[in-house]
């Protein structure tokens, strides 16, 4: 197509400018990471954007990029964020390898905490053609590796065309959690705050006990601008949504949650969600972190407009 006959030159041209600027290409995630990253790109009256996610699949014919995303999360094949720094050169299942590398170079180049370390490593002058960036790099993040992986799944878990870094991307501020021995945690409930509709996947500083019930509620209203079709009406609506439209399995603007634990197995998958809408019971299977947001695609988010209010609370015996 036109698109990728302008993507491959971008791609290649890209291979050119980082080693002439840095001396190398980097680990093979970086390297063909970055070229993809560069190589997609829109092309409007004349102006070039490089390194955005596509709005819709019409503008970036054959690029197939996040169908084999969705694919490898779908058969439970994703690669784990350690298996995409382990990338060698081999050229077998190479289209999957660019897709998930395109992933990761977007994650860390665009996150406000790891994109700048990423940044430093690359343009040390130290760059050459071997796993040295990767080891420097988890090196840098493995303090905080458990938050990385939550933060990469969380990414993942939205992931589609128009996604909004501003308004999707999970970043956890320090929250002290609950204590859960004793009366401690019992006595820490319930706890009340407000649920930002424009922005994706929110922390509640809640972590989900087995056996210890819970019950979030959810209050108010709020506008969100119709997200299929071509229309710009605008739709007040509550946490149960509208059933008029669905997205990814849900009504459009309900309050989805889901208990996140850290996963020891560092494997890369989308987060399991469940319907809250004005108010559920939380009854979890294993102990997790509690996260909320609203039903919509990321490329939606910006323009929403409204209060709501969420109470959680232990269910009494």
């Amino acid at each position: 197509t036109v698109y990728y006959r302008r993507h491959l030159f971008l791609h290649e041209a890209t291979h050119w400018i980082i080693w002439k600027l840095y001396g190398g290409g980097g680990s093979p995630w970086f390297m063909e990471g970055m070229a993809e990253m560069h190589g997609t790109h829109s092309l409007r009256d004349g102006a070039l954007q490089l390194g955005a996610i596509p709005a819709s699949r019409e503008l970036v014919a054959g690029w197939g990029r996040l169908r084999l995303i969705n694919e490898s999360l779908k058969q439970a094949k994703a690669p784990s964020l350690s298996q995409i720094f382990a990338f060698g050169n081999a050229r077998e299942d190479h289209e999957n390898r660019y897709a998930w590398s395109w992933a990761a170079c977007i994650f860390f180049t665009h996150h406000p905490r790891y994109g700048p370390i990423l940044k430093e490593l690359y343009s040390d002058g130290k760059l050459d053609y071997s796993n040295s960036l990767s080891l420097r790099f988890r090196t840098k993040l493995d303090p905080g590796w458990d938050l990385v992986q939550r933060e990469w799944n969380a990414f993942v878990s939205d992931l589609d065309f128009g996604y909004d870094f501003s308004k999707s991307a999970l970043i956890e501020t320090a929250i002290e959690e609950f204590d859960t021995t004793g009366n401690a945690w019992q006595q820490r409930l319930p706890v009340r705050m407000p649920l930002a509709t424009h922005r994706g996947w929110q922390q509640t500083g809640v972590v989900v006990q087995s056996g210890k019930p819970i019950r979030v509620s959810c209050s108010g209203s709020y506008e969100i601008k119709e997200s299929l079709g071509t229309s710009a009406e605008r739709w007040t609506i509550e946490p149960c949504g509208i059933t008029y439209q669905y997205y990814r399995g849900n009504p459009l603007g309900c309050v989805l949650g889901s208990i996140v634990s850290d996963d020891p197995e560092e494997s890369t998958k989308r987060w399991e969600t469940f319907r809250v809408g004005e108010g559920t019971v939380i009854d979890a299977s294993k102990p997790g972190k509690l996260f909320l947001k609203v039903n919509e695609p990321s490329s939606g988010l910006s323009d929403n407009q409204g209060n709501l209010s969420v109470e959680i609370a232990l269910v009494e015996p």
